[in-house]
């Protein structure tokens, strides 16, 4: 049996990483799928190769964070995993630690709680968290309403349909000269936002190339929706939705949202919209996960309950002192894609 070696991720490797994936994720196993996320812009990885086999990854996207006033680039893990038939054995460590060698800090939101047990045995400092938040929509609180109360469909619908619209008023309303517009792709008014003026001390941009990744390149990650908030001819604020099919429905997750005066209002009009648009994608659940205060108290309004934290982890300790306010929620590493299509067309497991 061979030694294994730590090499990086490169697209030679991808037939490697193809059958490591197989054998360890609930995930599409199409060629396209694979390339998609060997293809994910500004990121890297190690494996752990031994006689031609991955038996062990983590990837990372590298990202401009804003701190203040001073701009650093952050590596953020992902596909962190180990072959199931070898945990235990020490090389999810191994790659890890490869990945901790690199020149730029690391940060993590969530993970599970044996993976944040890890990082903070290695030295991991905890910087905060943030806070999950779901609220169930009109199809699926009708569904458990016609269950619990024995109603008829139809009522149990009509009564589901005026709750939504109770929290929609109670939770937004637009602003003098408000409007929200759809669009396809972020521009440079977005990066201007985040570069302005803000009430935050830690922000991550975006780049347009990691959102057309997102948006774009492969359909079984679902609908990505940008939408501005502008107030007359000022841009207020921007959000990202995702729909996504699932096996238990349709989902939506808030990805990101901005106001950079951390408004509470503006943030409840914003949520509101996202509400209205994905409950028009026939959306069933809603999620998203923040450490602002203001967008928490706008998603309470909006009748999202809370649903545990996501610890934030950083290496090296020195740089785990996050200047406040943080906005970070469901905007880092690969949480965007959760949850992943367990098949989509062109998958070998469907043909």
């Amino acid at each position: 049996m061979g030694v294994v070696e730590i090499v990086p991720d490169a697209r030679e490797r991808l037939p490697l990483v193809e059958r490591f994936a197989a054998a360890t994720w609930t995930r599409p196993r199409s060629a396209a799928h694979a390339r998609w996320r060997s293809d994910a812009p500004d990121a890297r990885g190690f494996l752990a190769v031994r006689d031609g086999e991955c038996l062990a990854m983590v990837r990372a996207f590298r990202r401009l964070y804003r701190l203040d006033d001073s701009w650093v680039p952050f590596l953020e893990p992902f596909d962190w995993a180990t072959r199931p038939d070898l945990h235990g054995s020490g090389l999810g460590v191994r790659v890890l630690e490869r990945l901790m060698r690199e020149p730029e800090p690391l940060l993590v939101v969530g993970g599970s709680d044996e993976a944040c047990a890890l990082l903070a045995r290695r030295g991991w400092r905890r910087a905060g968290a943030a806070t999950r938040f779901a609220r169930a929509l009109a199809p699926a609180v009708a569904r458990s309403a016609a269950r619990r109360l024995r109603l008829p469909p139809g009522a149990a619908a009509i009564a589901a349909r005026g709750r939504d619209a109770w929290l929609a008023a109670r939770g937004a309303r637009a602003p003098r000269g408000g409007r929200v517009v759809a669009v396809a792709a972020i521009g440079a008014e977005v990066d201007a936002l985040y570069r302005g003026r803000t009430a935050y001390g830690t922000l991550a941009l975006w780049t347009r190339e990691r959102l057309r990744w997102l948006a774009a390149d492969f359909a079984g990650a679902g609908h990505f929706v940008p939408l501005y908030f502008a107030q007359d001819d000022r841009l207020r604020g921007w959000a990202l939705l995702r729909v996504v099919a699932t096996e238990d429905g349709t989902s939506a997750e808030l990805v990101d949202l901005l106001d950079p005066a951390a408004d509470r209002a503006v943030y409840g009009w914003m949520i509101g919209e996202a509400v209205r648009i994905a409950r028009a994608f026939g959306a069933e659940r809603i999620g998203a996960a923040t450490t602002c205060a203001a967008v928490a108290a706008a998603l309470g309004a909006h009748g999202f309950a809370e649903a545990g934290a996501l610890p934030i982890h950083v290496w090296p300790p020195a740089r785990g002192d996050l200047p406040g306010p943080l906005l970070l929620g469901s905007n880092t590493r690969d949480t965007a894609l959760h949850p992943f299509p367990k098949r989509w067309w062109g998958d070998p497991l469907s043909a």
